[in-house]
């Protein structure tokens, strides 16, 4: 990978989301051997912003090879990461944008978290130390397919998802966010016996919501942009699960009065 440009003096940025500190380089700068050793001693991750298509692989990453525990990639060109491949320690990757080739990310033993597209990422199905994974778009079948005993999982722009999917370890399961699909049955969602977070949004319908009654274990839920919901008056007898929904939502006004009467509900 080689740098574009002029130079400019290294960002830094601590991410709100993880607490770590990342040196951030722009529109295909790449960090020099003097930052590259800042960075190693430090221990801070490196964010990769705005790659251009000039940039046809990030190979430089094999300079982290022994050190790099958190990498954030956004490419704009199809690029080839297979760099990414030799990062021993890398805890977690964030990457956005097309890729040439495949990545095997079953050689990253340390991974836990992992944010990004599932195209040429299959093979972080197989990596059992994730605990922590957000697809774009997401095929439910490498979601079931993951071996990892997932604590927070999302699933973003699933035209193609009409049931919440079940993963191999559902127990470990503490917050799932599901985005985009036409429509979803929430039948199977007590199967996450642990889940205290549920996040559904800029969904069609959403049918079997009354399971949560079943989910001793669930705290709250937000529901954002679902333009239908299958009623169930049991619902405004739930207790200890806060409901908050923003947007259009399909809740009759009959419905709304009532769920607002028990003061577990909120209308943003």
């Amino acid at each position: 990978m080689s740098a574009l440009g002029s130079r400019a003096k290294m960002l830094r940025i601590t991410s709100p989301r993880n607490g770590i500190e990342y040196a951030v380089f722009e529109f295909g700068q790449f960090p020099s051997r003097s930052e590259i050793a800042t960075i190693k001693r430090e221990g801070l991750g490196l964010r990769l912003a705005s790659v251009p298509h000039e940039v046809a692989a990030l190979d430089g990453l094999v300079r982290f090879a022994d050190s790099l525990t958190h990498l954030d990639v956004s490419a704009i060109g199809p690029m080839d990461a297979r760099a990414i491949e030799s990062l021993a320690r890398l805890e977690e990757l964030s990457y956005s944008g097309n890729l040439v080739s495949p990545v095997d990310l079953s050689r990253l033993e340390n991974l836990r978290t992992y944010f990004g597209p599932h195209k040429n990422f299959e093979t972080l199905a197989v990596r059992t130390s994730l605990t922590e994974l957000t697809l774009y778009p997401a095929l439910p079948h490498l979601v079931e397919e993951v071996e990892g005993q997932l604590a927070s999982l999302s699933i973003v722009h699933t035209g193609n998802l009409r049931v919440v999917p079940v993963i191999r370890h559902p127990e470990h399961l503490e917050t799932l966010s599901i985005d985009g699909p036409s429509s979803l049955d929430l039948e199977a969602l007590p199967n996450y016996t642990s889940l205290r977070g549920l996040e559904l949004s800029s969904i069609g319908s959403v049918t079997s919501l009354g399971v949560i009654r079943a989910m001793p274990a669930l705290q709250s839920i937000l529901l954002t942009k679902v333009r239908t919901v299958e009623e169930d008056a049991d619902l405004l007898q739930i207790e200890d699960v806060s409901v908050v929904v923003k947007g259009r939502h399909g809740f009759s006004p009959e419905f709304v009065r009532g769920a607002q009467a028990t003061g577990q509900w909120l209308f943003a």
